[in-house]
């Protein structure tokens, strides 16, 4: 399985080299970024998991990124691991319904495309131009968010106007995402935690059959019935005394004792 992660902003390969260039900084999503990677995949790894935290970024980039992923012929499934907003949610659905996942305090944003602050001045025409640029694009996103969600156009455009996060509950119910994925870490602790006592349980009661057995009894029963201390003395069923040289606590493996000694080790 190759592992694609989404943690940055989506941006345009200048973009990415320029910040890499001039300030050292390997950050960005690009086209060419996530070409790149499918063409290290292995031809016999027909399976690409995406993990997405990302605020989203330019639009026409994200729309061949997620061309590119639809048509690579591989087996995808993404997962919202903090925030999926913007264009991110567009590159979300490059997986099946099925198949995208969302932590319990994932977040999702949708909104209408906006254009970035422009300085300087545009005529009534260039304004026309623009807004009927902007509605073509806010159309193009609505249609691909009914085809792979469900959810009904209204609510999503209605959604897209109010321009805020939801949970994924919220995702659930809109079809952005299939079911939630509860960490595992805790779980695999109490686990392993159990495991621990059940071994240290299985060692005691193997080291105290070991002495029991030194000791000619069986089982723990059989040493209660046969067994008695007095003192520092302890006295077999076949009559033999062993007496311990010990000044405090119960008598121990490897205590100084008579006859023989001591007490047989294990």
């Amino acid at each position: 399985m190759a592992k694609l992660k989404i943690n940055s902003d989506i941006i345009s390969e200048n973009s990415r080299q320029f910040m890499q260039l001039f300030f050292g900084i390997d950050s960005g999503v690009s086209y060419d970024s996530v070409e790149s990677f499918l063409e290290s995949i292995p031809d016999d790894d027909g399976v690409i998991d995406i993990s997405i935290h990302c605020n989203g970024g330019e639009v026409t980039e994200g729309w061949s990124i997620y061309d590119k992923l639809r048509a690579s012929g591989k087996e995808i499934s993404a997962t919202i691991e903090g925030k999926c907003a913007s264009m991110a949610s567009i590159l979300l659905l490059a997986a099946p319904k099925e198949r995208r996942y969302g932590r319990p305090n994932a977040s999702l944003l949708i909104h209408e495309p906006y254009l970035p602050f422009i300085d300087g001045h545009l005529t009534a025409g260039e304004l026309n131009r623009l807004s009927g640029e902007m509605k073509q694009e806010t159309d193009k996103i609505v249609n691909v968010y009914v085809e792979r969600t469900g959810a009904d156009e209204e609510t999503l455009r209605a959604l897209m106007k109010e321009d805020k996060h939801i949970d994924m509950n919220k995702a659930i119910e809109l079809g952005f995402i299939s079911k939630t994925i509860a960490p595992t870490t805790a779980k695999a602790n109490n686990f392993n935690h159990n495991s621990k006592m059940a071994d240290e349980v299985k060692v005691s009661k193997s080291f105290l059959e070991k002495v029991l057995a030194k000791l000619g009894y069986s089982k723990v029963e059989d040493a209660e019935r046969g067994l008695t201390a007095v003192a520092m003395e302890l006295t077999t069923e076949e009559g033999s005394t062993l007496t311990v040289e010990r000044e405090s606590g119960d008598p121990q493996v490897g205590d100084k004792a008579s006859p023989d000694g001591t007490i047989p080790p294990i």
